[in-house]
């Protein structure tokens, strides 16, 4: 850009790269940029039009400085928060900084991030800018003509403060008890909120250049909340259950289902709130979305600890397995929240039969979310490897994590691994389950599927469809003709991933249909649990629609699957009860799944505890 300003500009485009890659074939760059007419003083890009020339959206609440504030307070209408200290926000995984922009000299002034633990006055520095980089966006690491200038730290347990300089995040310990570094909340280019990451924008206080604009070192750092107080975002949970299986229907029929969506934040002894969640969009996708229909959401603001009802309704239109996903955005996150669809659908001479059901990388038969597996064992072959996560966590998208937390791949890099599932011959429905617990970046895992010597899934790319410790399925229909299903996985990038295999047939069978049609209007079995979440120490289970005077066994288990507890009791003569449950131990901070057993079948419902 020649004269583009007579001061500064700010640029943002895209370019998309079309190539031969046949797994990226098109390819989107966003491109950001800072035009300046000439260097230093009144030239340089002020703090707000550094935080947008990076596609961010955060609020700094001024122009080239902070007016007559001069540091003494936080900025008003702004994004920034008050906070001294930090604790990491996942204790499994290190903080990292990334430095944005340098203004504060040239060309031979230096900076360092460093952060001490609190109550100490030894500072530990994560890394320095190039010294040829005062003047500059994203400057260089020092001792590097390549690489950005920024690194990770692990803090030891406990809170820890940061420093640039000589000021510190702790303004006790800065020049006059000045703030000298503003710490601002992140916000995308879409305005949602990024959870637990900060600008942290300082400046150099008590010299004769001091002039309060924050931007002499913006740096970007991730995995950190507030030492106390509020987080600053909000968790938008969905409940009872993440993932919403209808019960079987019958075609041309209409089943609702009302999910609750609650506001997680919470209240602080120090008088601050979590903020409220604004609901910006909802729409089913997947491959049966037409089989699906959004109804009414009773608010799109939703208070902490509030909750909004959203009814969605199955209307299946063919005989089969049914899937989509209800996709959810919202302001207090740049990643939609994704809560599963599932169904079956019969009609009056056709029904859906479950054939087996195979767990992955599994020794032993199990059991998992009420459903026995059969172990792999005897069916996988090629290059074989029994994976697990590398760090155990939970998996969204699912209440059965332990379904996905170990998986079969291979052994080797690029190899094929197969299953040889023998079966009779006939049409099938075949659903794979899969996570992808390892990599974090896209093009990382990428596999392609054929089953029965037919391509049904290329360049499958897990963590691009649905990001890291998610559970994703596909449905797939074939036809055996050898008395052996053959799954071939063949991977172009790294090894395959596959944590479950499910197979269903339709059957025709007109007269026990009969029965099924007049079954399938009676309501569905219902337990809820109350409070929920709660204390961990005892609940409330109300229980609806079971038989009359019917017993029902009730287990308690964590989201590996182990049983904490078990309890029976029997419904009245309509078919309902309201039992309260004294726990034996106080049951951890966590989601737990409550699983209700009779003779005419199970349901189950999540319990979380805060």
């Amino acid at each position: 850009a020649v004269d583009a300003a007579t001061r500064l500009r700010i640029f943002h485009d895209t370019l998309t790269i079309a190539s031969n890659d046949d797994a990226f074939p098109l390819k989107k760059v966003m491109l950001h940029g800072i035009w300046q007419k000439m260097g230093e003083g009144v030239a340089e890009p002020y703090a707000q039009q550094i935080i947008n020339a990076f596609g961010f959206t955060s609020t700094t609440g001024y122009g080239q400085n902070d007016g007559t504030i001069d540091g003494k307070t936080r900025v008003p209408n702004s994004s920034e928060v008050n906070a001294s200290y930090f604790v990491r926000a996942d204790a499994s995984k290190p903080v990292k900084v990334f430095q944005l922009a340098a203004y504060h000299g040239c060309c031979a002034s230096v900076e360092s991030f460093r952060y001490f633990t609190k109550g100490s006055t030894s500072n530990r520095t994560v890394f320095t800018h190039n010294p040829l980089d005062g003047q500059s966006i994203i400057p260089r690491l020092i001792g590097s003509n390549t690489l950005p200038a920024q690194g990770t730290f692990t803090p030891p347990a406990g809170a820890f403060g940061m420093r640039v300089g000589s000021s510190s995040t702790d303004t006790t310990q800065n020049f006059g008890g000045l703030i000298g570094i503003r710490v601002l909340k992140v916000y995308d280019w879409n305005g949602n909120l990024v959870p637990n990451a900060y600008f942290f924008n300082g400046d150099y206080l008590g010299t004769s250049f001091t002039n309060y604009d924050y931007q002499d070192n913006i740096y970007y750092v991730e995995n950190i909340k507030p030492e106390t107080g509020s987080v600053n975002y909000s968790e938008l949970a969905v409940l009872p259950t993440t993932a919403i299986n209808f019960a079987p229907a019958l075609t041309g029929t209409t089943t609702n289902y009302n999910i609750n969506l609650k506001n997680m934040g919470m209240s602080y002894p120090d008088g601050t709130n979590d903020p409220s969640i604004r609901i910006k969009s909802r729409v089913i996708s997947g491959p049966n979305a037409s089989e699906f229909e959004l109804g009414t959401l009773t608010t799109t603001t939703v208070t902490i600890q509030n909750t909004a009802v959203l009814t969605v309704r199955f209307k299946p239109n063919s005989v089969g397995i049914k899937n989509a996903v209800l996709i959810i955005t919202h302001d207090n996150s740049p990643v939609p929240l994704r809560i599963p669809l599932y169904g079956i659908a019969n009609n009056s001479i056709s029904t859906v039969n479950v054939v087996k059901r195979v767990k992955s990388a599994a020794e032993n038969n199990v059991v998992i979310g009420n459903n026995a597996y059969e172990t792999d064992k005897t069916y996988r072959k090629g290059s074989i490897k029994l994976d697990n996560q590398a760090v155990p966590a939970a998996i969204s998208a699912t209440d059965i994590d332990s379904l996905y937390q170990t998986y079969l791949s291979a052994a080797v890099d690029l190899a094929e691994t197969r299953y040889e599932i023998p079966v009779s011959n006939g049409d099938y429905q075949v659903r794979l389950h899969f996570a992808e617990a390892y990599w974090t970046t896209t093009g990382s895992r990428v596999f392609g599927i054929n089953i029965e010597n037919q391509p049904v899934l290329q360049n499958f790319d897990i963590f691009k469809e649905v990001g890291f410790n998610a559970a994703i399925v596909k449905d797939f229909n074939t036809t055996v003709t050898d008395g052996v299903l053959t799954i071939r996985f063949n991977p172009t990038a790294n090894r395959t991933s596959v944590a479950a295999v499910e197979l269903f047939s339709v059957t025709n069978n007109p007269a026990p249909l009969m029965a099924a049609r007049t079954a399938s209007f009676s309501a569905p079995k219902n337990i809820s649990i109350y409070p929920n979440p709660s204390t961990g120490s005892s609940f409330t289970l109300n229980a609806l629609n079971f038989a009359g005077n019917e017993k029902v066994f009730v287990t308690i288990t964590n989201m590996a699957g182990r049983i904490l507890q078990t309890h029976s009791f029997y419904t009245d003569e309509t078919g309902k009860a309201d039992v309260y449950m004294p726990l034996n131990t106080t049951l951890n901070k966590g989601m737990y799944i409550v699983n209700a057993s009779t003779a005419t079948g199970n349901v189950y419902s999540k319990l979380l505890v805060k």
